[in-house]
């Protein structure tokens, strides 16, 4: 704890800044998730003005460190908290939910794009079949967005 403390201190402000911000969403996320229909978390935040406008690795970055000290921050959880994150900062991103058979059934995953490009939750995610809008596995070339 201590060592993780010391590193943070290193931090040049902004980036303090920043990773307090990811920590605090996805700790809000993680208890909205207990207590809020699905439907109030997959709205898309609205961006608020910012003097500065940090990288969009930054933000992943900032998610992906804070994870590490949000108990139980799921694949879901980070992908929310990143999506909110992103466009507090005026980003665009989509949210993405898929399965996959396992031996035990099925294995669900979240991850989030940007770009063309899957920013949180990527390392699995081409294991997945996402799913499109109401559950249901997306037809080739369709958008599989969940907004």
């Amino acid at each position: 704890m201590l060592n993780r403390l010391r590193k943070y201190l290193r931090l040049a402000g902004p980036d303090r800044r920043l990773l307090l911000e990811a920590a605090l969403l996805q700790a809000a996320v993680r208890v909205a998730l207990w207590c809020m229909p699905a439907r109030t978390l997959r709205r898309t935040p609205r961006p608020a003005s910012r003097d500065s406008q940090p990288a969009v690795s930054q933000l992943a970055w900032a998610v992906n460190a804070a994870s590490s000290v949000i108990p139980r921050s799921t694949c879901l959880v980070r992908a929310l908290a990143a999506r909110r994150l992103l466009a507090r900062h005026g980003y665009p991103s989509t949210l993405r939910l898929g399965v996959a058979r396992t031996s035990d059934g099925l294995a669900a995953h979240a991850w989030l794009d940007h770009a063309g490009g899957t920013l949180i939750g990527g390392g699995e995610a081409g294991r997945y079949t996402a799913l499109g809008a109401g559950g249901h596995p997306r037809s080739p070339g369709t958008d599989s967005t969940l907004v």
